[in-house]
């Protein structure tokens, strides 16, 4: 999470990126991975 935090400008606060894109996609980012895998 933190290389993606702070590739979309928020610092490596990978806790702020993980409550911003909870409200944008209605779910956790590691919950949105694990929506999206193929398998």
């Amino acid at each position: 999470m933190f290389e993606l935090a702070e590739w979309f400008g928020f610092g490596g606060n990978a806790q702020y990126f993980s409550q911003v894109f909870k409200k944008w996609a209605g779910m956790t980012p590691s919950e949105y991975i694990k929506s999206h895998e193929r398998g």
